[in-house]
C-alpha cells in the first residue's frame, strides 16, 4: 500500500502574480531551441529571473550564450504560447512544475540538465522521494516481464514510487506491478503528457493518470520522436534514487538510462539473466562492471533504507529463510520438474505456481532450467 508522504507540496500561492508570471516565463524560456536547460538557468541567473531574461537586450544573451546561438533564437511570442499551454494543461486537470517550485522533484533538481518545466497529470505528491526506476527491453521474455511486475509490486508495497517510461515490455510490467499492489508509479513520457504512446497502453495510461502520475518535458500535443527518448531517460533516472535494469541488450535505451544514473550519482542494479540470451547481455555487462545484484526487492531496499519512509522489516525472505516445507520445494526434492507437473503435484493453478517459482528464484532457492523446467538450488 502506498504510504502517505510526510509533507504537502504545491506550487507557490496563485495569489502571488509575480511568481505565477515567472513560472510562465520559465515555460516559455524552456521552449527556445539551441539553448537547453543548463544554459537557460545560466541566463536566468545572469538576468535575475526568467521574465527579465525574455525581455533582456541581445547583449545580455550574447554574454551568456554567444553570438552564434543568439542568431538562431527567436524570442517573439513565446509568452503567449506559454500562457496557452498552461491553460490547455489546466483544462485537462493537469498542472505545471517548474524550476524553483517547492514541489520540483528534489533529486531531479540535482541534475545539471534538469528540465526547466514538467507537464503533469495525476498525483503531485509523488514528485518527492523515495522512488526507484525500473527499465529494460520492450521485447522482453516472459521471465523478464514477471520479474519486472514482481519488483514493481514489492517495492511499491514498501512505499517506494516506481518510475518508468510507459513503453511495452519491462516498463509496462513495472507500472502494472505497482498499481496492482495499490502503490505509486510515475510514467515519464517521450512526447507530450497528453499523447498516449504506445497506443496499446491507453488503459495503463489512464490508470496511471488516476492513481499515479504522468510527466513530460515536451509541450502538449508533441508526438514522440526517436530523439526525444534519450531526453526522457535522463528524467527517469533523475527522479529515482536507484535504477534497476531488467533484460537489456548491449545497445539499448535501458543501458543509456543506467549510464545517466551513474553520472547522476544514483545506485544502479541489474537482474541477472541467461548468459546465452542477447537480451540479457547488457545486464550481465552491468553486473561485471560493478552494478548491484537485484535478486528481489530486498536487495534494493537494503541499499536505500535511508531514503525510505518506513522500514522494510522482515517481509521479504532472505535467501535461506524459506521453510523447506514449502510444497514446491518438497516437490522439487525428487529432481527437476516442469511448471505443469508442479502445478498438478501441489494442486494449484499454473499461474499461481509460476508466481511462487519466481519468488523462490529471486531469493535463490530454485533455478530455472531450459524448457521452463525448475530444480532446487544447490
Amino acid at each position: 500500500m502506498m504510504t502517505e508522504r510526510t509533507a504537502e507540496h504545491g506550487p507557490d500561492s496563485p495569489e502571488d502574480p509575480s511568481r505565477a508570471e515567472e513560472r510562465v516565463a520559465l515555460l516559455a524560456l524552456g521552449r527556445l531551441p539551441k539553448i537547453g536547460p543548463q544554459r537557460s538557468r545560466m541566463l536566468v541567473d545572469h538576468c535575475g529571473s526568467a521574465r527579465a531574461a525574455l525581455s533582456a537586450p541581445d547583449t545580455d544573451w550574447e554574454a551568456v550564450l554567444g553570438k552564434s546561438t543568439l542568431q538562431r533564437v527567436n524570442r517573439s511570442d513565446n509568452l503567449h504560447w506559454a500562457h496557452e499551454q498552461l491553460r490547455r494543461l489546466e483544462d485537462r486537470g493537469g498542472f505545471l512544475v517548474v524550476w524553483g517550485d517547492r514541489d520540483y522533484p528534489s533529486w531531479l533538481a540535482e541534475a545539471a540538465d534538469a528540465p526547466l518545466s514538467l507537464y503533469a497529470l495525476g498525483d503531485r505528491r509523488l514528485l518527492q522521494p523515495p522512488a526507484v526506476a525500473i527499465v529494460g527491453s520492450r521485447r522482453c521474455t516472459s521471465y523478464g516481464k514477471r520479474v519486472s511486475t514482481q519488483l514493481g509490486s514489492d517495492l511499491a508495497t514498501a512505499g517506494v514510487t516506481i518510475v518508468s517510461g510507459l513503453a511495452r515490455g519491462i516498463d509496462g510490467a513495472a507500472h502494472e506491478g505497482a498499481l496492482h499492489a495499490g502503490g505509486a508509479t510515475i510514467a515519464v513520457l517521450g512526447g507530450g503528457v497528453d499523447v498516449i504512446y504506445p497506443r496499446d497502453h491507453a488503459k495503463l495510461y489512464r490508470q496511471i493518470q488516476a492513481d499515479g502520475l504522468l510527466l513530460a518535458e515536451s509541450p502538449l500535443g508533441t508526438p514522440p520522436e526517436r530523439s526525444s527518448f534519450p531526453r526522457r531517460n535522463r528524467i527517469v533516472s533523475g527522479l529515482a534514487q536507484a535504477v534497476i535494469v531488467i533484460e537489456a541488450p548491449k545497445r539499448s535505451g535501458a543501458l543509456m538510462t543506467a549510464r545517466l544514473a551513474r553520472e547522476q550519482g544514483r545506485e544502479v542494479f541489474a537482474v541477472p539473466g541467461e548468459i546465452t540470451n542477447p537480451r540479457c547481455a547488457g545486464c550481465l555487462s552491468l553486473l561485471r562492471d560493478g552494478a548491484g545484484l537485484a535478486r528481489g526487492a530486498k536487495d534494493v531496499i537494503d541499499e536505500l533504507k535511508v531514503h525510505l519512509p518506513t522500514a522494510w522489516g522482515d517481509e521479504m525472505p532472505q535467501a535461506r529463510s524459506i521453510d523447506d516445507a514449502n510444497p514446491l520445494l518438497e516437490a522439487l526434492q525428487s529432481g527437476e520438474h516442469g511448471v505443469e507437473s508442479l502445478a498438478r503435484q501441489v494442486g494449484q493453478s499454473v499461474g499461481h505456481v509460476q508466481e511462487a517459482l519466481l519468488r523462490l528464484e529471486l531469493v535463490g532457492r530454485v533455478v530455472r532450467l531450459p524448457g521452463q523446467r525448475y530444480a532446487r538450488a544447490g
